[in-house]
């Protein structure tokens, strides 16, 4: 990944690995599923980038890296084999994967003065087959109490997030998938991702 601010994303995600607070889960990932945990550190890299170029301020960059990084922590009660698996999922399989956004917002409950699990259970809810809200059952986030408690607009947070995260799975190997070519991405995020697309050509400027 190239970016103009890369080094300093960097520098920022890696001050927040080594605050702590990440790491009891964290290990918990990497233990669980390696692969689960790789797409983490990614996700969380490019998501403070991006905050980094839209010009946030810290205290939305601390939730910016806190969630990328922690954003697939509910993965961790999904069976590895499910994970990993290379066929199609069953409708059973799909469902247990479903379920690891509000299994993550349980498990974050409390870490950031509970902000970190709102943009955990939003990750998947900016795109066509949104989980596990959608429509004006979405909407309510950007309602919420804490945000406006914090001054923090949850919502463009989580739309960061899920475009980072359907980026870095399309453009990475997987154990059940091949990394897809640039023109492949940007056809399957136009179609899917339903936040913001500034945030589509950002992360394409990255590939």
């Amino acid at each position: 990944m190239v970016a103009p601010i890369y080094q300093k994303s960097k520098e920022f995600l890696d001050s927040l690995i080594n605050e702590g607070k990440a790491t009891p889960y964290l290990e918990i990932i990497k233990k669980h599923h390696l692969e689960t945990y790789e797409h983490s550190l990614r996700v969380g890299l490019l998501s403070v980038d991006l905050g980094l170029e839209n010009h946030l301020n810290d205290f939305e960059l601390r939730l910016l890296g806190y969630a990328g990084l922690l954003h697939d922590v509910g993965k961790s009660k999904i069976p590895e084999e499910i994970l990993s698996k290379q066929g199609k999922l069953t409708n059973e399989e799909l469902e247990m994967i479903k379920g690891h956004s509000r299994s993550g917002f349980l498990e974050v409950d409390e870490l950031e003065y509970g902000l970190i699990k709102l943009i955990v259970v939003a990750h998947h809810e900016y795109k066509k087959s949104s989980y596990p809200r959608s429509g004006k059952d979405r909407r309510k986030q950007s309602r919420n109490k804490d945000r406006r408690k914090n001054k923090v607009d949850i919502s463009k947070l989580a739309e960061i997030i899920a475009a980072a995260d359907m980026y870095d799975a399309l453009a990475s190997q997987r154990s059940y998938k091949k990394e897809m070519n640039k023109e492949e991405i940007k056809k399957i995020l136009e179609e899917q991702y339903i936040g913001n697309h500034k945030y589509i050509a950002q992360v394409l400027d990255r590939y």
